[in-house]
């Protein structure tokens, strides 16, 4: 969910997912906001909830023009989250363990 904290924009995906909806590979794929593909990786295939719960550990942002980047956890803020917003950033990889 965006939200303004401390004068800037951020975002903190916070998925709430049964281990069951991850694949043969550990992957959840949906798209976000329109037209950024966001991947799920969780090893584990452990629900992303309660005691034992994944939770993200790394993102890696791929933008238009190419170029990615990789934030620790699972929020984005300032540039990040604007960046997201106007939909310049094309994918997202969430790393959980």
């Amino acid at each position: 969910m965006f939200a303004f904290e401390g004068g800037e924009l951020t975002l903190e995906l916070a998925p709430a997912l049964p281990g069951w909806l991850f694949d043969e590979q550990s992957e959840l794929m949906f798209t976000f906001l329109g037209g950024t593909e966001v991947t799920y990786h969780n090893p584990r295939r452990a629900d992303t909830y309660g005691v034992e719960r994944a939770v993200i550990r790394q993102l890696t942002l791929t933008y238009g023009d190419g170029s990615s980047r990789q934030v620790d956890g699972a929020l984005l803020r300032g540039a990040e989250a604007e960046a997201l917003r106007r939909g310049e950033i094309t994918a997202i990889r969430a790393e959980l363990v």
